[in-house]
């Protein structure tokens, strides 16, 4: 299995992070092995039916690797409802903090029935699409911001009733 070296100092890492508190030692357990044996590295199952490998982690990578969460971070989607025989949409949904990320691929796997649209991945961004990602939401700071009373007034509502937001021809087959 391939580790990964998590909280790196990138570009990635460093947008818009909302300030966390620092863990207590007694709630890392820093100096309470001392007192317990060793608990050696290896695997485990747990109650819900993953298996967790775990291992010793010098509490300085712990620390930036729990400052990683804030990060700017990706939900890979890949969406079959416009599909035909060669292509789908890869979409990549781009959300400042994990728990962000987590929730909205929650949210993307909840409406997978209205719109054939599954998560792939969530991981963190890498420089170059944190880079795109505060372009592009630069110029959106700009433009001007739609007036949505007059929008759900014409009966228009983006994905209500649009053809290509429901199952239908392009819908990937379940089964």
């Amino acid at each position: 299995m391939k580790k990964i070296k998590l909280g790196t100092e990138t570009n990635a890492q460093n947008i818009n992070p909302p300030q966390s508190a620092p863990l207590s030692d007694e709630v890392r357990g820093k100096g309470l092995m001392n007192s317990r044996q060793e608990i050696e590295s290896g695997w485990s199952d747990d109650e819900y039916g993953a298996l967790c490998q775990f291992e010793h982690y010098p509490i300085a990578e712990a620390e930036r690797a729990r400052e990683s969460k804030n990060a700017l971070w990706v939900v890979e989607t890949i969406n079959w409802t416009l599909a035909d025989k060669k292509t789908v949409y890869h979409n990549r949904y781009y959300v400042n903090c994990l728990w962000n990320a987590i929730g909205l691929a929650a949210h993307i796997e909840l409406d997978s029935c209205q719109v054939a649209e599954e998560v792939i991945a969530i991981r963190q961004a890498d420089d170059e699409e944190a880079e795109a990602y505060l372009r592009v939401w630069e110029v959106q700071q700009t433009l001007p911001k739609p007036n949505l009373t007059e929008i759900i007034a014409s009966g228009k509502v983006p994905g209500s009733k649009s053809p290509g937001n429901r199952p239908g021809k392009g819908h990937r087959p379940v089964g």
